[in-house]
This record gives C-alpha cells, structure tokens and sequence, in this order.
C-alpha cells in the first residue's frame, strides 16, 4: 500500500508506481520492502520507514536500481516518483547493463 492509500488519498497512477516499485524489491533482495507481523503493523512502515537499499541486501545490486525502485518509486511523496510508468520503462535499457 502506497503511503496516500494509507492515509486515505485517492489512488493515482503514482499510487501504482510505489506498487511496482515494492514489487520490484521483493525478487531484487528475496524480502518485502516492509516486514511486520500483519497489515496493520506495516501501515507505520509505508507511512515513515525507507526501505533498506537493495544494494544492502543483496550483493552486486547496482546504485542505479536502488536510485530507480528506493529513492524514486517508492518515494513517499508522489510528487517525487517517476511521473508515468513510461518514464520507469524508459531508464530499463541503461538499468539493464547494471545486473545484479
């Protein structure tokens, strides 16, 4: 859950790309972005933690994909994700060079 959706926001297409971006870090780093013991503990987690980079977790993970999925997509202010998921496409060719 995007933290908007945790405070009662309408969703957006930014909602999607915070969604995307804690998908992408699952299979990245094998564990969610968030870890808690039900729904209701994460709520604090989307709202005020930052995910650990991926490149912490998870040896050889480039500084470019903690920069696209961490401090860009799963930005807690909106305002600062990618502004469409085309913009997020549009980094994957030179992401594609930094493999984990």
């Amino acid at each position: 859950m995007a933290p908007e959706q945790a405070h009662g926001l309408d969703v957006t297409p930014a909602t999607d790309i915070y969604s995307f971006g804690a998908t992408m870090y699952h299979p990245i780093t094998r564990r969610p972005p968030f870890i808690a013991e039900n729904a209701m503990e994460g709520i604090p987690c989307q709202l005020h933690d930052t995910p650990r980079p991926l490149s912490q977790l998870r040896a050889g993970v480039s500084r470019d994909w903690d920069v696209l999925i961490v401090d860009r997509c799963m930005a807690k202010n909106p305002a600062h994700r990618p502004e469409t998921m085309a913009e997020v496409v549009a980094r994957m060719p030179q992401l594609r060079e930094a493999r984990f």
